[in-house]
């Protein structure tokens, strides 16, 4: 080949091997998209098939079992075991949900966590005294964790002073002074309650007159401003005369109050009527329910449907009478063993239905609501006794019964089948007036204070600080 084919020939193999003038690489074929079930665990994935990632049932807080991997790529835990929560006490465990935990010897309560018993609530002693509460105007007196909220507040009518005075309460000095709430006439008995769903706690007071008002609290001055029921005395010429308590009647915002009214006779009264006053913003007049020669009456749920029911014993027969929330029409009745002059309701029994705490004079009975009637279970005798309750006040789940006596607070602790352990705790000298329950310092568990006529307008309330927290 001469010179020039051999060039030209090697100029003809050169462009062969160009596109355009470049030269281009064969790209490799990109890899397939991670993909669940393809054997590999990739991002995003607990497991894949087989591959468990090390993770076993016991990595995961379980206790044995078998792991396995999902069709989504994610670890299914149904093949293993976790003891402790499985209601049964097994090797290892001290409880397990209620088994094993029995009831404190004392005062207090005991407490299963991860299958530990928890006995650190476990007291020798039920209350302990603290600091008095002198008040010159004074009157009975209740207890709320009114604004600003953390410890309790002792709030008192007095009529003296015409309004309500409160007293937050103080570890170091007990209750101190705070505010005098002025009102729209001479309050003799406080009642609290978030009466308008705000999250707030409201006051509200039954007056000398028979009329009410109430005082809602109002973040803006930080105030409670009084607002009258219209329709005094009950709008009917009935006066109020004794709260029956605070209540959700019917479904809407804000707590009902209920008040005894219409009294005839000499002390202690009859109600001939029940005023209903509606929660919500704007203080509407009370409802009217007749009802003759009501003795005493308590609120509680008796149809277990979340609203209160009126609950009350007339002079008529010995024997409880309800009405059902939200309409309270008609009343069903059931036998009494004989015709109280004091009623507290709860269940004591732990069986779903409301139970009695039922006094006249000076005993004090349990009665067990048995379907058709109520039977005596526990008796105790008091003298002149005052402010009768039911409450759980050391936390172990059962309802106790509480009421002051001379110079003591009288406590049954409720120790299951109706059996109910005595304690005391000191008060004071003075006329037994009130006893309120609440968490005056804050730890969760409820206080007492009691409040005492020391003569005239002057009152003193005694302080009983709760010791299972």
């Amino acid at each position: 080949m001469s010179p020039r084919a051999a060039l030209l020939a090697m100029v003809l193999a050169l462009f062969s091997c160009r596109d355009d003038g470049t030269q281009r690489r064969r790209e490799p074929e990109p890899s397939p998209d991670p993909a669940c079930n393809d054997g590999k665990i990739d991002q995003g994935e607990d497991c894949d098939g087989s591959q468990l990632g090390g993770a076993t049932c016991k990595s995961l807080g379980f206790d044995s079992g078998s792991l396995a991997c999902g069709s989504d790529c994610k670890l299914v835990t149904a093949g293993c075991v976790r003891r402790c929560g499985n209601g049964s006490l097994e090797v290892g465990e001290e409880c397990d949900g209620a088994l094993g935990v029995a009831a404190c010897a004392s005062w207090g309560y005991r407490a299963c966590a991860e299958c530990k018993l928890d006995s650190s609530h476990c007291v020798t002693q039920a209350f302990q005294g603290a600091p008095a509460l002198q008040q010159p105007y004074g009157g009975p007196a209740i207890l709320a964790d009114i604004a600003p909220k953390g410890m309790g507040d002792l709030i008192a009518a007095a009529p003296a002073r015409i309004g309500l005075k409160t007293y937050p309460y103080t570890v170091v000095q007990g209750f101190v002074a705070g505010r005098s709430i002025g009102s729209t006439g001479v309050p003799v008995l406080p009642v609290a309650g978030d009466l308008d769903g705000d999250g707030e706690i409201d006051l509200a007071s039954i007056h000398q007159d028979g009329s009410a008002a109430r005082y809602l609290y109002a973040a803006a001055p930080n105030s409670f401003p009084a607002q009258s029921y219209p329709g005094a005395d009950g709008g009917a010429g009935c006066p109020a005369f004794r709260w029956v308590g605070a209540g959700q009647l019917d479904p809407t915002a804000g707590l009902e109050l209920v008040a005894l009214g219409c009294p005839t006779g000499s002390l202690p009264f009859r109600g001939n009527a029940f005023l209903l006053f509606e929660g919500g913003g704007a203080a509407a007049p009370p409802r009217l329910l007749a009802e003759a020669g009501v003795v005493t009456a308590a609120l509680g749920d008796a149809n277990q449907d979340g609203l209160s029911d009126l609950l009350f014993v007339t002079d008529a027969a010995p024997e409880l009478r309800v009405r059902l929330a939200p309409d309270f029409s008609g009343a069903a009745s059931s036998g009494l063993p004989f015709s109280p002059e004091e009623i507290a309701a709860g269940d004591l029994d732990g069986d779903g239905d409301l139970d009695l705490l039922a006094r006249t004079g000076g005993t004090l009975k349990a009665l067990e609501n048995t379907g058709a009637s109520f039977a005596e279970r526990y008796t105790a005798q008091s003298a002149a006794p005052v402010g009768a309750m039911v409450l759980d006040l050391d936390l172990d789940g059962r309802l106790d019964l509480a009421w002051i006596s001379g110079d003591r607070a009288q406590l049954r602790r409720n120790a299951g089948s109706f059996q109910f352990t005595p304690y005391e705790g000191t008060t004071g000298t003075g006329a037994p007036l009130s006893l309120a329950a609440g968490d005056m310092d804050g730890d969760g568990d409820p206080d007492l204070a009691a409040t005492y006529s020391q003569g005239g307008d002057a009152t003193v309330t005694y302080v009983l600080i709760n010791q299972v927290r």
